[in-house]
């Protein structure tokens, strides 16, 4: 179990549905952007499924930073 620490927040970044919302980027889009299929999309954005480590970096790059590991996860973050 973690300690508990007073200086230890959330900082939310942005979550995929929001950034393939604001860029107007459908799920067939992003998909072939990242090489995956719309349905996986679809999960992601959705929250069924956690993208795969490697499938994290690949959106991370896809969206320029603006989608982080963390935003699938809403970990907490060391301010």
């Amino acid at each position: 179990m973690l300690a508990k620490h007073t200086s230890m927040v959330y900082i939310g970044g942005m979550t995929l549905s929001d950034y393939l919302e604001l860029k107007r980027i459908n799920n067939t889009q992003f998909a072939r952007i990242i090489g995956r299929s719309g349905e996986a999309v679809r999960r992601y954005r959705e929250g069924a499924r956690i993208p795969a480590p490697d499938v994290m970096v690949d959106v991370f790059l896809a969206t320029e930073g603006a989608v982080q590991p963390n935003d699938f996860y809403n970990l907490p973050v060391l301010k």
